[in-house]
């Protein structure tokens, strides 16, 4: 059990690993994992309690959409902001 958070966390950044670069959209997808933001959370959970994790996931995936958002607007292919914002889970 002691190692439970931290596997959580390889199989959720294997979810990431093999999708299609071939895209622009693709590649920012990769990009997210590498995201200072996503990767300080991810640290953060190291050898935490699984209820820690479990509660940390919806920011993570807040995180991560931040991070595509901003990957997407960097190339252009994004509004710049405003529009409708993702749901709050």
């Amino acid at each position: 059990m002691k190692f439970f958070p931290l596997a959580l966390l390889l199989l959720l950044g294997a979810c990431g690993v093999g999708g299609d670069t071939s895209t622009p959209q693709g590649q920012c997808r990769a990009m997210e994992a590498q995201d200072p933001d996503v990767q300080a959370l991810q640290l953060s959970l190291v050898g935490a309690q699984p209820s820690a994790v479990y509660a940390a996931q919806g920011q993570m995936r807040a995180l991560r959409q931040q991070a595509y958002m901003k990957c997407l607007r960097g190339r252009g292919l994004a509004p710049a902001g405003g529009g409708v914002q993702p749901l709050k889970s």
